[in-house]
């Protein structure tokens, strides 16, 4: 079997170890479910798949490690469940290309962000963030980086340096201003920075 899909039920738990017995799965869907941790089965249920869908649970953490043998991993979605902290192996997740970690409770992302140097599309809306580290410049392949209805007051210098940023939403935060430069994002046709507390912008988005 190639992929497993039990959206939309009220399972909170599947038989021990199942997924790591169907070896040659490569798409996981338990999205809409009632799931309060990962699977039962380790890391081992993970060692092919290619895209993991758990959004509208209820889990609190990503365990540390569940990943390390996941390296075809590229899209892992997250979406509207109780996540306040991003496990500290983030870093080890290099092939990921689609992030979604919408709706959920986390108040800060870690350092090794950076290192997810294939990430072209990263989802933060609705958490409870109050600043980015400033090596997210550092994630060069970054097309999509969505941020609405956080806490933050400001971004970082560096995300002039996401040189692929097609789209940027920030919409519902606290933001005074928009970083100068703002207007390095020469491939940026999307810019939504509605409901802040911005008294100006910089004139360098003129430049875009």
């Amino acid at each position: 079997m190639d992929e497993f899909n039990v959206e939309g039920n009220s399972i909170s738990q599947l038989p021990e170890g199942l997924l790591a017995r169907l070896n040659e799965l490569t798409s996981i869907t338990l999205s809409r479910n009632s799931f309060s941790s990962y699977p039962s089965g380790g890391p081992a249920q993970f060692t092919n798949v290619f895209s993991i869908n758990l959004e509208h649970n209820q889990i609190d953490k990503i365990p540390y490690g569940i990943f390390s043998r996941a390296k075809n991993l590229t899209k892992l979605n997250m979406k509207e469940n109780l996540l306040t902290s991003l496990p500290l192996d983030i870093g080890t997740w290099v092939n990921m290309v689609e992030l979604n970690l919408g709706t959920n409770q986390l108040t800060k992302l870690p350092d090794d962000i950076h290192c997810l140097q294939n990430l072209e599309v990263l989802i933060l809306s609705n958490n409870l963030l109050r600043k980015l580290p400033p090596n997210i410049g550092n994630l060069r392949k970054l097309r999509v980086l969505d941020l609405e209805e956080n806490k933050l007051d400001a971004l970082p210098a560096e995300i002039g340096s996401l040189k692929e940023l097609k789209k940027l939403i920030v919409q519902s935060n606290q933001l005074i201003t928009l970083p100068r430069s703002i207007g390095s994002l020469a491939n940026l046709t999307f810019l939504s920075a509605g409901e802040n507390n911005m008294q100006y912008v910089p004139e360098e988005i003129g430049s875009l």
